[in-house]
């Protein structure tokens, strides 16, 4: 009995101090608007800057290096039409998201090969849409001193009127502790 009491308290402390430390994992919201005017033509798209640096950011703020970074991936991405309104569009293209051809969601960052991370092909007529994620260890692009996501989309319809659109996702960092 006297032995268990010993450690009981070494074991509050070791608890205690692991607590402290960096978390395990640290998920870093990311929310960009895109807008296609209606006088896009072919192919549309345009990067999301600040990436890099909304990341950094949030790492910094959990106790986490670029160093300690073990792997990353996304975790969710979700398209969200936010303008025309559904009571302004009259089924107009560009009133939902059917008008999206295909989206693609790439990663960049110097020294590294841009990467596909999501995409959607032909979503139906809804006003929200979860992209399909793609395998990929984001980790070098993480650690890397610049990155940026970007987005190209292919219309199969042209939108006679602006359409704004919100890309959220979760970027999720694995942290070696």
């Amino acid at each position: 009995m006297r032995r268990a009491l010993r450690i009981a308290p070494v074991l509050a402390l070791l608890l205690a101090a692991a607590a402290c430390g960096p978390p395990g994992v640290v998920d870093v919201p990311l929310s960009y608007p895109l807008k296609v005017g209606g006088a896009l033509q072919g192919t549309g798209g345009g990067s999301f800057p600040g990436t890099g640096p909304t990341v950094d950011q949030t790492l910094q703020n959990q106790g986490v290096s670029k160093s300690m970074v073990a792997s990353a991936e996304l975790t969710s991405a979700t398209l969200t039409q936010t303008q025309p309104p559904s009571s302004q569009c009259n089924g107009l293209a560009g009133c939902d998201l059917s008008f999206i051809g295909s989206l693609e969601i790439s990663v960049g960052a110097s020294g590294q090969h841009d990467a596909m991370v999501a995409s959607i092909n032909d979503p139906q007529k809804v006003r929200k849409v979860n992209l399909v994620l793609e395998s990929v260890d984001l980790a070098p692009y993480v650690t890397a001193s610049s990155m940026t996501l970007s987005a190209t989309m292919k219309p199969k319809q042209q939108p006679p009127q602006e359409v704004d659109m919100t890309l959220d996702a979760v970027l999720r960092v694995h942290v070696k502790l």
